[in-house]
Formats: structure tokens, sequence, C-alpha cells
């Protein structure tokens, strides 16, 4: 027996009939966050978070830091990286 089972037992309805229209509203619910995390990835996927220009402005860099002078929670590799 599942929790919302146990939860709506102590009314006059039939806890069955309960049981079946919370199901039903969970169900709603779901396809709803469904639809929408599709609508998510789909605009995700259609975003330009960096437009062709912008890519050619990033370069790779090694950075070496000195710990002495780094921020405290700024977290430095053995190397300094």
């Amino acid at each position: 027996m599942s929790w919302f089972v146990k939860l709506f037992t102590s009314g006059e309805e039939d806890p069955q009939k309960k049981v079946e229209a919370l199901q039903k509203k969970v169900d709603v619910l779901q396809n709803e966050i469904d639809r929408r995390k599709v609508q998510f990835k789909h605009a995700w996927r259609n975003a330009l978070l960096y437009p062709d220009w912008r890519k050619e402005e990033f370069r790779t860099a090694n950075v070496a830091l000195d710990a002495a002078t780094a921020h405290p929670a700024l977290l430095l590799s053995e190397e300094g990286k």
C-alpha cells in the first residue's frame, strides 16, 4: 500500500477512487513536465551561446598563479595552475 493510499483512507469516499483521481493528476503534471523538458531542450539546441564571431575571441592559455598572492578561496594545484 503506497503512502498516498494511507493518507486518504480516513474519509467517507472510496479510497481507491481518491487514489485514481490523484494518479490522474500526477499523470497530467508529469505530461506537462515532459512537454516543458522537450521545449527547453529544443530551445537550448537552437540557442547561440557564442556566435561564430565570438568564438574567434576565445583562445586557450596556460596560466601560472602565485599561491601567495592568489585569492584565499582559489584552489591551486601543486604546479600552481
